[in-house]
């Protein structure tokens, strides 16, 4: 099963350095590196087609974040034990490609003098908002500072919140657009998975918590 430097906040903080510096910046390079590339191939809207195509990275980074820790669980390998290891260095990934995302929404249109529709005003405040809590709720839960179940339940919602927001939004994408691309397929499938092994983990982790008792 997991290490036991794989639980408890202080082991999981110490964790974060041996490749989180690499893998967070190397999240922010590959989300310009689809920025930059969306903006010079696409001949219309650059901007949302930059957003779309971050965004969809960040779904890939959010499911790999969900999965590593579970993933080990169920298959104790060395392969698997490192990358749930790396569980929070990527959940602070999605953080990044995720904020990045949302800038490639707002920035342009700042830029540009352009007034963004209410919808996208909405969206873009509401889901930043929930990122900044995530973000202090994956920062300071690790740490076993004072109400440490407080920050664990916040990042719980704030987690849930996004798998939610992608999931409904792959399936609003499928239900009304009969030519969707095979993209919100693939990041439904990778979505439900994400959930499947997770409820697989917690089920297999219950009766271990009973017989430790």
């Amino acid at each position: 099963m997991i290490p036991a430097d794989l639980t408890g906040p202080e082991r999981r903080l110490s964790a974060r350095a041996p490749h989180g510096a690499a893998l967070i910046t190397g999240a922010f390079l590959v989300s310009a590196s689809l920025a930059v590339y969306s903006l010079v191939v696409t001949s219309g809207d650059g901007a949302r087609a930059a957003a779309e195509l971050v965004g969809r990275f960040a779904v890939i980074v959010f499911a790999a974040s969900l999965i590593a820790r579970p993933l080990a669980r169920l298959f104790p390998t060395k392969f698997l034990g490192a990358a749930a290891v790396e569980s929070e260095n990527l959940r602070i990934a999605f953080l990044v490609v995720y904020a990045f995302s949302i800038a490639c929404v707002i920035g342009p249109a700042e830029l540009g003098g352009q007034s963004l529709s209410w919808g996208s005003m909405l969206y873009a405040g509401f889901s930043g908002l929930v990122l900044l809590s995530l973000a202090i709720a994956t920062l300071r839960e690790p740490v076993g500072q004072p109400r440490q179940r407080e920050w664990r339940a916040i990042r719980a919602i704030a987690t849930a919140y996004f798998w939610f927001a992608f999931v409904i939004a792959d399936l609003v994408s499928l239900g009304q657009d009969t030519t969707v691309s095979s993209w919100h397929q693939y990041s439904l499938t990778l979505l439900l998975s994400s959930a499947g092994v997770w409820l697989a983990a917690r089920a297999l982790s219950r009766p271990e918590r009973s017989a430790t008792h």
